[in-house]
């Protein structure tokens, strides 16, 4: 895949990342809910049953996994500079870090929304699990 495909796919799920937070807590609810009633009988099954604590896996869960993802499409662009000017473990790391940062930053200044520091840990988590598991593949395949 060209560099600019696999920068505009980063670019583009960071926006679709942002967009979420923009979204008013009502909706972010009803967003859960759903997701949470599809999961529940399989929580369910695990002794979850728990409505607040089915949504709160359900909520964490979507942190993890956007976050993952963006570790994944960070390690595909930065992966594909030929000599970057700074280290790209470093321009990773800043984009792992920033974006969760700004994220909820946004959320502060949306309706029933609150950026919350455990998010951005959850979220750096997830970029970074991402982007190390995509290095290990790469460096196996090698």
């Amino acid at each position: 895949m060209p560099r600019w495909a696999r920068y505009a796919l980063l670019i583009l799920w960071v926006g679709f990342i942002w967009a979420h937070s923009l979204v008013p807590a009502d909706t972010s609810t009803e967003e859960s809910d759903f997701f949470a009633q599809l999961i529940a009988p399989l929580l369910g099954r695990l002794g979850i049953h728990e409505w607040d604590t089915v949504t709160f896996l359900v909520r964490k869960t979507a942190h993890f996994l956007e976050y993952l993802v963006l570790g994944l499409l960070n390690w595909g662009a930065v992966s594909s500079e030929p000599a970057p000017a700074l280290p790209a473990a470093l321009i990773a790391a800043l984009v792992i870090v920033g974006v969760p940062a700004v994220d909820e930053t946004i959320q502060l200044f949306v309706a029933g929304r609150s950026g919350q520091v455990s998010d951005i840990l959850l979220d750096v988590c997830g970029g970074t699990i991402g982007y190390a598991g995509r290095v290990a593949l790469s460096r196996r395949r090698s």
